[in-house]
């Protein structure tokens, strides 16, 4: 088997985990992942890493040109595109796909301190209510759209370099 028959999409902890089921089971595997902070997250998995953003088309190729033949889903639960790009293109191509849902971990969270948005643009409505400094804790791909949203504010981006 090539490591290209068996795809695992995310930059998760969940997909680490799921890597290091394939790797005991010594099963060939690439594990895509968005950004290089995804990569070295990656660690010492067995599998090889690919890096960078996949649209729709460039996934159907990516699946025909590897020959791949399952597809495992363990994106961030919030990566909705990836998640519907990527069953549009196992279905073009005829790829079996397997969805990880990580189970849910903020609808019973209360406290008169938080604050529950749907969008970024609610969260910086939200946001505007209160003092002069926001602090980001959310990845880097929307940062231009808070900080369009929040241009009276003082953004701090929290930011974790990744490095073991």
């Amino acid at each position: 088997m090539s490591y290209g028959e068996v795809l695992v999409m995310g930059g998760t902890s969940d997909a680490r985990a799921l890597c290091r089921q394939l790797d005991a089971a010594n099963v060939a595997y690439t594990l895509s992942v968005a950004t290089p902070a995804g990569k070295t997250l990656a660690g010492d998995i067995k599998g090889q890493v690919r890096c960078g953003r996949l649209e729709y088309g460039q996934m159907v190729a990516w699946l025909k040109e590897n020959r791949t033949r399952w597809v495992i889903d363990a994106s961030h639960p919030y990566a909705e595109m990836v998640s519907h790009n990527l069953l549009r293109a196992c279905e073009t191509a005829g790829v079996l796909l397997s969805r990880y849902q990580r189970p849910e971990q903020l609808s019973n969270l209360t406290h008169p301190l938080l604050y529950t948005a749907r969008s970024i643009a609610d969260a910086c409505e939200i946001a505007r209510r209160f003092g002069p400094r926001v602090l980001l804790t959310t990845g880097s791909k929307d940062l231009a759209v808070w900080r369009a949203g929040l241009a009276e504010k003082r953004c701090w981006r929290a930011y974790c370099p990744w490095r073991r």
